[in-house]
């Protein structure tokens, strides 16, 4: 077929003129019939190869997204892959989450008031719900950055750790793994009234278990037998770990035959910086907490989350610790396998959770809206401007006479509303005081970040730990993408797509 095809194209293109007007017929006439020759032959191809064509385009549609080499969308009927955790991402119209297990610690709208029940007080100052454009949607290209919600699905058994803040994005967690929707959460036990202790959602979406342990310190053998949350010094009991171990499906309808618990595969550790000394946030508490999650909860993954600037950031010494903590928690996280190495805890896999990076970025970008002269967070050399920037305007804070006062760019919506006394401002839509977030716009990120992180371990063919290199760079991905304020293509909102990490 190919000689006929070679045989009817003209062979020569530099014909004496004299013989030009007497070949024009010809060529016209071969040439005709080359082209329908080569239209029958192609269609033939496409027709025989129609299965490989179907196979390349399934590839192409799972690939990563532009400069996302391991954020991937994968194709519903994609049997290939051994996806353990996925999310989807939607439009908040089409899709709200309505926060219905957080009933104290969310960020009411209108007129404020300080205090509870009948002690309330108004401040005078009012949260409309408004957020600057910038972290709703990107003006060119149409990213988004706040504005979506999202669901997670996993296979796997996961714990949270940490003190109210966790607790704050456990609530929502609980939503986008299914907890509302499947009936599946469970209430263990109260802090104090109204005030989760633990809880658990059993299934999730994909029959996976999530649970929140609240806790005011990193779990340490001194804590066992000391009082729990919310007094200070990271109390717990084995009561605590059997309540989590023992528990069994919350679904009614599974309760009889459903195992128990038994181990968690990950679990996340919140830095209760505030609660716990920047002294106290040493190398060894971390060693200490990591091996006690393997050796209580039988944990194979830990996530250690990073300290963002918070009202308990007071002083520029105090900023400095920030960095030193950080970078420690990076370290111990990139040399585990090393560490892993020498040791016989279960533990094969350590991650960082960029949530001070995340918490940073908000903070810089609503005080450029405000007015501050700051960088933009996610341009070059982005952790020396932090560094730098940060001691020039973090500490403008409100004169409020309370011990803990909020930084001004972090909670108020505009500068007007401060007066003379500064001692208050109307409020943003983004932190409820200088520690807590605004989780009906902050838990989106903060939730499929670390189901991201999560795929960069359980999402592969094989459980070698030794894989570091694809692991740390799915890792950084999916902190440079969701724990910041990186636009997110708007297809992926729009798209109707199943989302995935693989190292």
């Amino acid at each position: 077929m190919l000689n006929l095809l070679l045989s009817l194209v003209p062979t020569s293109l530099s014909l004496e003129k004299s013989m030009r007007p007497t070949l024009q017929k010809q060529s016209t006439v071969r040439l005709s019939s080359f082209i329908a020759i080569l239209v029958i032959w192609s269609y033939g191809e496409y027709i025989a190869n129609s299965s490989l064509i179907a196979k390349v385009m399934k590839r192409s549609s799972s690939s990563s997204h532009r400069k996302w080499r391991h954020i991937r969308v994968v194709p519903d009927d994609d049997d290939d892959r051994p996806v353990k955790i996925s999310f989807r991402l939607y439009n908040p119209s089409d899709y709200p989450i309505l926060h219905k297990f957080n009933q104290y610690m969310t960020c009411p709208l209108g007129n404020l008031t300080r205090g509870k029940g009948n002690r309330a007080t108004p401040t005078g100052e009012v949260r409309t719900g408004d957020v600057p454009d910038e972290l709703m949607r990107t003006a060119v290209g149409n990213g988004r950055v706040l504005d979506f919600t999202c669901t997670i699905s996993t296979s796997l058994k996961l714990l949270t750790i940490g003190d109210s803040v966790t607790v704050q994005f456990s609530y929502s967690l609980d939503e986008m793994l299914g907890g509302d929707e499947l009936s599946s959460r469970t209430l263990l036990w109260d802090a104090w009234p109204g005030h989760v202790g633990g809880s658990i959602v059993s299934p999730t979406y994909g029959n996976g278990v999530s649970a929140t342990w609240r806790m005011t310190g990193l779990l340490s053998i001194k804590g066992e037998g000391r009082p729990p949350a919310n007094s200070a010094g990271g109390g717990w009991s084995m009561k605590d770990v059997n309540m989590f171990l023992e528990h069994r499906n919350s679904n009614g309808d599974l309760l009889s035959n459903a195992p128990p618990v038994e181990k968690f595969d990950v679990v996340l550790f919140r830095t209760t910086h505030g609660w716990m000394s920047a002294k106290e946030l040493t190398y060894d508490r971390f060693i200490e907490a990591i091996s006690l999650a393997g050796q209580l909860l039988r944990a194979e993954t830990v996530v250690l989350q990073t300290i963002p600037f918070t009202n308990n950031i007071k002083t520029v010494g105090d900023w400095k610790e920030m960095y030193r903590i950080n970078s420690m928690i990076r370290d111990i996280a990139k040399n585990w396998n090393h560490h892993n190495s020498t040791t016989t805890t279960s533990v094969k896999h350590v991650l960082v959770h960029e949530y001070g990076q995340y918490v940073n970025h908000i903070i810089w970008k609503n005080a450029k809206y405000l007015g501050y002269s700051v960088s933009d967070p996610i341009g070059t050399n982005k952790d020396a401007i932090l560094e730098k920037e940060g001691p020039t305007f973090l500490f403008d804070r409100l004169k409020d006479g309370q011990q803990f006062s909020a930084s001004i760019p972090m909670v108020c919506s505009d500068l007007e509303s401060l007066g003379v006394s500064r001692d208050k401002c109307n409020r943003n839509y983004l932190f409820s005081d200088g520690m807590h977030v605004c989780p009906e716009r902050l838990s989106f990120r903060y939730g499929v970040g670390l189901a991201c992180l999560i795929g960069c371990v359980y999402n592969r063919d094989d459980d070698d730990p030794g894989q570091q290199d694809g692991i740390r760079g799915c890792e950084r991905e999916c902190n440079d993408l969701f724990m910041s304020v990186s636009p997110i293509d708007n297809d992926w909102v729009d798209g109707n797509v199943t989302l995935a990490s693989f190292a």
